[in-house]
């Protein structure tokens, strides 16, 4: 489940769905599973680059955690990657 969107409402809704689930989770001892392993996007030109900067912005101002990473930082998340062409990345 993810919360990088780039509009109020679909943060608002993933933000409770995760509050939802974890106290589901607390609730029922641990039984469900309930991991968040983060979400990464990659980009690949300076015009999404620009957008996926304002949504990070917008997700900030709501208290999602996500972060522009370089590329470098992406392949140490997720060393299978191929990075050609690839400028930045979000991560949350």
């Amino acid at each position: 489940m993810r919360a990088q969107f780039a509009d109020e409402l679909n943060i608002r809704i993933a933000l409770r769905s995760i509050a939802e689930l974890s106290a589901f989770s607390e609730r029922v001892g641990g039984e469900a599973d309930f991991v968040q392993d983060g979400y990464l996007f990659l980009i690949d030109n300076e015009d999404d680059l620009a957008r996926f900067r304002e949504a990070l912005a917008l997700q900030a101002s709501f208290g999602v955690p996500s972060r522009e990473l370089t590329p470098d930082e992406a392949l140490a998340i997720v060393p299978q990657l191929d990075l050609d062409g690839i400028l930045a990345a979000t991560y949350c």
